[in-house]
């Protein structure tokens, strides 16, 4: 898939409405779970600490260049357009079975995306116990924040979501 299908092409610096970033208590969060080896939906807002980035806004797509098979991979993708980075977590986490990835989207049980999130590699979900304000946005959204897991180390993210107060979700037993 064309970087260009997952943003808004621009070369005038504004953001449009799929350019909101992690907000610096959530990033924080997120590395306190481990340290981001790779953030794959980054923009050039993103103040997120990943040791590698790759940046929709310099033609680098994600959803195409390699992830690393091991670490921790930190996603907050286009809301807009879910599906593709489900799809990948799931092949990417069936290849490399050692590697962490959490997701945060919106918290959408019933949504198709999700379905596919859930019946593929996904080991565990939470809910965040507020609305996220992302930066960007100026104001909460509607929908609550989901943080999805996939990866080897699912005792250390339930405890994890515990401690950040999130509500925690198991897939049902062999389901995936």
């Amino acid at each position: 898939m064309k970087a260009e299908l997952l943003s808004n092409k621009r070369n005038d610096g504004l953001r449009t409405n799929q350019d909101h970033c992690t907000p610096e208590f959530l990033w924080k969060a997120i590395i306190g779970f481990a340290p981001i080896v790779l953030d794959p939906c980054s923009n050039m807002w993103s103040t997120v600490p990943a040791k590698q980035t790759y940046n929709i806004d310099y033609e680098e797509d994600g959803l195409e260049l390699p992830w690393p098979a091991v670490g921790l991979i930190y996603l907050n993708p286009p809301f807009g357009n879910l599906r593709p980075w489900i799809d990948r977590c799931n092949r990417h986490s069936k290849e490399h079975p050692q590697s962490d990835m959490l997701m945060v989207c919106p918290f959408s049980p019933p949504t198709k995306w999700f379905r596919a999130a859930w019946e593929g590699q996904l080991e565990c979900a939470a809910a965040w116990p507020q609305r996220v304000c992302w930066e960007g946005a100026g104001t909460r959204p509607a929908f609550y924040t989901g943080v999805l897991y996939w990866g080897p180390s699912i005792a250390k993210f339930i405890e994890w979501a515990e401690f950040n107060d999130c509500l925690v979700m198991l897939p049902p037993a062999n389901s995936n």
